[in-house]
């Protein structure tokens, strides 16, 4: 799993690149805060984070999605709140910036696969437009990423 994260950063590069170190700074903070059980503050992060992407002529929309899943996550874990029905989900159209894309019939928890693949398209992005300070924060949590795509290896495996 690791080349394929090393593939899919590759992959969505050059969407990507042209977001400046600071709104990648952003997008690190709401990344890292909700890792770390950070709620509140992956919200705020997250919305200074669109706000940002915003000032400099908007991002690709998959990139604004993932940043209000997390947001939206993220709120809801702070009271302690399963997020059922989510507002916010990845669609058709988004999947050239997604990680894991499966058929429906390989999908056991779709809210679990947008979560992950939220997670998955904000250490991505980090990892290409951030600091190298906030790059060496994110290869600290390289495991995370990994393990994320572990999860889905066997029906990865299954389109192939």
């Amino acid at each position: 799993m690791e080349e394929f994260l090393t593939g899919y950063i590759g992959r969505i590069r050059p969407a990507v690149e042209g977001i400046s170190e600071d709104a990648g700074h952003k997008i690190v903070s709401t990344l890292l805060a909700f890792k770390f059980g950070l709620y509140e503050n992956a919200v705020i992060r997250g919305a200074e984070a669109l706000a940002a992407l915003e000032r400099e002529g908007g991002a690709p929309p998959a990139l604004n999605k993932a940043l209000q899943i997390i947001m939206e996550r993220a709120e809801d874990m702070q009271h302690s709140m399963v997020t059922e029905n989510p507002q916010y989900r990845f669609e058709a159209g988004d999947a050239p910036l997604i990680a894991v894309t499966l058929p429906d019939d390989l999908i056991g928890n779709p809210d679990a696969l947008d979560l992950d693949n939220a997670l998955l398209l904000l250490y991505a992005v980090g990892l290409i437009t951030s600091s190298e300070e906030d790059r060496q924060a994110l290869e600290e949590h390289r495991r995370f990423a990994v393990q994320m795509l572990e999860t889905y290896r066997e029906e990865m495996a299954a389109q192939e």
